[in-house]
């Protein structure tokens, strides 16, 4: 089955709802207070805002950099991710991470390398004491494990097996799942 497939994307908002509605011991939060920098999403494109303390569902990204070099948010284009995130500049994790998360029906999604100030020491401290309530807070964490970079992506092609879904508190995962 493709990962990208409409089916897969079908079988995610089906285990959202489940967790959401009958786990409740997963403590999933429908909403969460924003981090201070998400990306607002659309198809196929993302603007950085400053979230001022707003409630509302997101996805977190974790990925490997890897040794190539990916778009980060510096000092000198946060105006322009303020305006608009170059989608044509984004690696492929970035791109297909924006992608699940608009379609799973989400509108914003945090990614480290486009939401904390990569070139700022002060900026990356306060967000690492930050970043376990980020992912913690995320209604969804989108794990691009099958990638050594960014330019793998998040999906890929497996053979038809059954999916088990686990819950370990408020992180959904499956370890043959990885998108």
């Amino acid at each position: 089955m493709e990962t990208a497939s409409h089916a897969s994307i079908t079988k995610i908002q089906q285990w959202l709802k489940t967790c959401s509605e009958e786990h409740k011991g997963c403590l999933v939060s429908l909403e969460s207070e924003l981090p201070r920098r998400v990306l607002e999403i659309s198809n196929r494109r993302a603007k950085l805002i400053v979230s001022n303390g707003k409630v509302a569902p997101y996805v977190a990204l974790s990925h490997c950099w890897g040794p190539k070099p990916l778009v980060r948010l510096l000092a000198t284009n946060i105006e322009e991710f303020q305006e608009n995130v170059p989608w044509n500049e984004l690696s492929k994790t970035f791109q297909d991470s924006i992608t699940i998360a608009w379609k799973l029906g989400f509108r914003y999604i945090w990614i480290d390398a486009l939401c904390i100030l990569q070139d700022s020491h002060g900026d990356w401290e306060y967000h690492a004491s930050k970043m376990a309530q980020v992912f913690a807070d995320a209604q969804l964490t989108i794990s691009a494990s099958r990638s050594a970079d960014g330019a793998g992506g998040c999906f890929s092609s497996r053979a038809q097996d059954s999916w088990t879904l686990h819950s370990t508190g408020r992180q959904i995962w499956n370890p043959m799942l990885w998108l």
